[in-house]
């Protein structure tokens, strides 16, 4: 985690991704929440990211994360063998169902920007395009990248553990972990 941490920071901090941190700590708040997520279920947007944290604890409730080795190389491996095992098309797809609802937050928030920055007219079909290809991809490698190992561990501590207390702490560890990293 501490290192998935400072990774996903300097990652940011050199990338100027900053939308990815934001999406981490999301899972990270929703982890660290465990059970007590029942009240945003009336919550519109919400719902969505609650239904999404009992998928993620479902598919890992049944399936063993692995050794911290394998959830580093993880993001790299899961696409891979994605075609060729189940188990592993399923991770994946949980993981890129939150980073399409993300990516497609962040880009709208992108094209608010630039219509505000450079008028309606300035942004043309082929730049809107681009946007949403830079957007998209950035968004996606780096949330799947450090999404994968984060959730895994905490989500899988969420289910082993009788309190909330040490999926807490290790969220807690994350937070801090990329806030280091983020520093010059």
């Amino acid at each position: 985690l501490l290192i998935t941490g400072l990774g996903l920071g300097a990652v940011a901090a050199g990338a100027g991704v900053y939308e990815a941190i934001l999406a981490v700590l999301v899972l990270v708040g929703f982890s660290a929440a465990g059970a007590g997520m029942g009240r945003l279920n009336h919550v519109p947007v919400l719902r969505a990211l609650v239904r999404w944290s009992h998928r993620l604890k479902l598919f890992y409730y049944y399936n063993d994360p692995g050794t911290p080795l394998e959830l580093l190389i993880r993001p790299l491996t899961g696409p891979v063998l994605a075609p060729f095992r189940r188990r592993a098309r399923a991770e994946v797809r949980i993981y890129l169902q939150i980073g399409a609802v993300f990516t497609l937050v962040f880009l709208l928030l992108d094209l608010l920007e630039a219509v505000v920055a450079d008028g309606a007219g300035a942004l043309g079909p082929r730049g809107l395009i681009r946007l949403w290809i830079r957007e998209a991809s950035v968004t996606f490698v780096v949330i799947y990248a450090f999404a994968t190992p984060i959730g895994a561990v905490l989500t899988r501590n969420l289910l082993l553990q009788r309190t909330h207390r040490v999926p807490r702490v290790l969220a807690g560890l994350v937070v801090a972990a990329v806030v280091v990293g983020l520093l010059p």
